[in-house]
């Protein structure tokens, strides 16, 4: 091996791990997937999980990661609740649910705050934080679903009626 290759392979960050920031809105979500090294952006229609499922899978497949591999993600909170993140536990991803003044936005470039920049940023410090052992965020707590749908219901028991 030379040396060249050497430097290449102990500087890499690629640990057979997926980071996944999601960029919400009411019409579509902008998704930007990481290996730590490379980066993908889409673009899928909101609420809609099965392609959320095949962009994920796709995904793996490009940064030629095994199915199984550990998935991390993290969306800003906001408008769409909680529902996310239950949803992204249950199909084994480790979710992360970010307080939205805690993202990082340069002071020489404040003014320019899209989606597609608000993604990058979270997908970037998520996989600093797994590189390093400093948190970079403040991550919001997730209450149970049963406990979500207690408060919104009053305290009542929640039934169908």
């Amino acid at each position: 091996m030379t040396k060249a290759q050497m430097i290449n392979k102990d500087n890499t960050t690629n640990n057979d791990k997926i980071y996944i920031a999601f960029e919400l809105s009411n019409k579509n979500w902008k998704l930007v997937f990481s290996d730590g090294v490379k980066r993908r952006h889409i673009t899928v229609i909101a609420r809609d999980r099965e392609s959320l499922e095949l962009q994920i899978k796709k995904a793996k497949q490009r940064f030629d990661l095994p199915e199984g591999c550990p998935t991390y993600s993290c969306y800003e909170a906001g408008r769409d609740g909680f529902w996310i993140h239950h949803y992204l536990e249950s199909m084994g991803i480790n979710n992360f649910v970010v307080a939205p003044a805690s993202i990082e936005v340069s002071r020489r470039y404040r003014h320019v705050k899209t989606d597609r920049v608000d993604a990058g940023h979270q997908v970037r410090s998520k996989s600093k934080k797994r590189h390093r052992n400093r948190p970079v965020r403040m991550n919001l707590t997730v209450s149970r679903l049963k406990e979500n749908l207690d408060r919104a219901n009053g305290g009542k028991v929640w039934q169908r009626s």
